[in-house]
């Protein structure tokens, strides 16, 4: 293999893994991010904190969020995934700020093992797919399908216009709860 072709290969690669994780992780981070700092309100056990963002995760994904045609306008691989990378590079961003802010600003007093409980459980969902898809583990693929079947569990789509707005909105409305 010439290094051109080992070039191409591994940027071909790098895109692929790219589009996995964000066929995965949309809805974005943020809104799960909120429900994982709004059951550290509501809790004072990392176990059950840990458990309800597993259960919210799907409860979110099960809400159709017009996000499934992510960067799809893009054209080219390489355009496709530098523009998911400036999503992903925001929406860490966003992610890190809402933490941030929580940890800064809520009055009550919390407990910082209940919000890594609750953080890590809204986020398994979506690395146990990308860990799985990424290293082809195949016995584990009925996973990918029952994820994949609770996001389409409501039958409607809608534009991605729409769907950035309305996961605005869940985390202002989740912000508003909380605060």
């Amino acid at each position: 293999m010439t290094f051109d072709n080992k070039v191409i290969f591994f940027l071909s690669s790098v895109y692929d893994t790219i589009s996995i994780i964000f066929k995965i992780l949309f809805m974005f981070l943020t809104p799960h991010t909120a429900v994982a700092l709004l059951i550290t309100t509501q809790s004072n056990n990392p176990f059950f904190a840990f458990i309800f963002g597993i259960i919210s995760h799907f409860i979110l994904d099960f809400i159709p969020h017009g996000d499934w045609a992510f960067a799809n306008h893009k054209e080219g691989r390489r355009e496709r995934a530098i523009y998911m990378l400036k999503a992903a590079f925001i929406d860490v961003l966003f992610t890190v700020a809402l933490i941030y802010f929580f940890v800064t600003k809520y009055s009550r007093p919390f407990s910082p093992y209940v919000l890594m409980g609750a953080v890590s459980g809204v986020a398994l969902p979506d690395v146990l797919w990308i860990t799985i898809d990424i290293f082809k583990l195949k016995f584990l693929y009925w996973y990918i399908k029952f994820h994949s079947y609770v996001h389409k569990l409501i039958k409607l789509d809608y534009s991605f216009i729409y769907g950035i707005p309305f996961q605005i909105f869940v985390v202002l409305l989740i912000m508003k709860i909380i605060f």
